[in-house]
């Protein structure tokens, strides 16, 4: 047999490896020149930060809102920490919505003893339309709508002691519903009625992790960076209309959604904060009428950077514990 056999080799073979071959070098390249530019920007985020935030602070709203309305208020999560922040006496009125009434009744109670002189309690499900749209005709006269509540795959409704984890398409679906379905039935219904005294601030709870996903939980960062861009894009299409929209993207708040998800699965939390400073951070940006609202600031230069890499790399620096992979193709097969 002749040399020449073994080199005898598919032409179109010889053109896909020419291919690949190519793309790899210029995709490592590629990487590399972004990497020194990141560098760069990295150093730059500080300070564009800092001006945006004197920015924001200098189109302040002069005048506080005086009805504003909550969901997901219950417990001791955010939406709670957010009515203990614009709860007193310059707020006539605050909206407080949960599924379980039974969870609003402390949070009303410390409202109330800030200054609050009338604070409504509602029991509603933000995925029913038809309830979420009576809501809003009962209360028309709010200036504040801030759509909190949003589920995880580990906190979604119809887990219990006899059936603790769902199938994946059950939790999946049931976040999409709440995290997505929730917030436009909670905010759409205001639109108009604020439009038409040309005043109102619709805000959209999202999170750091619509940037930069995690293998912890898809679903959850799907629904959040469809929000974000769902809110931004509202903005905009508001614009002039007297009707203002605020994006919030937290990093890791304290929170009992937080400390299930530690618990259930091996997931680095970092820079994690308390609730209080959460709400906190989340009023001045609202206040300041920020477009979107991102913290804590060294979480978001270490996302903004990790954005700009190619996937190649991010899919390298992105972890998924074998626990939390094992777990979900489980729940795959359930």
């Amino acid at each position: 047999m002749s040399p020449s056999t073994y080199l005898d080799v598919d032409p179109k073979l010889v053109d896909v490896l020419k291919f690949e071959g190519i793309n790899f070098i210029f995709t490592w390249i590629g990487a590399l020149v972004r990497l020194i530019l990141d560098a760069i920007m990295l150093g730059l985020l500080p300070l564009g930060y800092t001006i945006s935030r004197v920015w924001a602070r200098m189109r302040q709203q002069a005048e506080p809102p005086k009805v504003v309305l909550i969901t997901g208020a219950g417990g001791e999560g955010l939406g709670a920490m957010l009515a203990l922040q614009y709860a007193g006496p310059s707020t006539r009125k605050i909206i407080l919505t949960d599924v379980h009434r039974e969870s609003l009744e402390a949070v009303a109670e410390a409202c109330r003893a800030k200054g609050t002189s009338e604070v409504v309690l509602v029991e509603a499900d933000v995925c029913d339309e038809s309830a979420m749209r009576e809501l809003a005709r009962a209360h028309s006269d709010v200036d504040l709508v801030i759509a909190n509540a949003g589920v995880s795959a580990h906190t979604v409704p119809g887990v219990s002691a006899e059936r603790p984890t769902l199938s994946v398409t059950e939790s999946s679906s049931k976040v999409l519903s709440i995290n997505v379905l929730g917030v436009m039935n909670t905010i759409l219904p205001f639109v108009d009625p604020m439009c038409k005294r040309r005043s109102g601030h619709l805000v959209i709870i999202s999170s750091m992790g619509s940037y930069l996903p995690t293998a912890a939980s898809p679903e959850y960062h799907a629904s959040k960076a469809c929000v974000r861009v769902y809110g931004e894009s509202l903005r905009v299409l508001l614009r002039g209309t007297g009707v203002d929209v605020t994006v919030v993207c937290p990093g890791f708040v304290k929170t009992p959604m937080t400390d299930i998800a530690a618990m259930r699965h091996v997931h680095p939390l970092p820079l994690m904060v308390s609730g209080e400073d959460a709400a906190l951070k989340c009023k001045q940006g609202i206040d300041a009428n920020m477009a979107v609202v991102n913290f804590p600031a060294p979480l978001l230069w270490i996302t903004e950077a990790a954005m700009s890499w190619p996937s190649t790399i991010r899919e390298l620096i992105i972890p998924c514990p074998p626990g939390t992979q094992l777990s979900r193709l489980a729940r795959l097969e359930a």
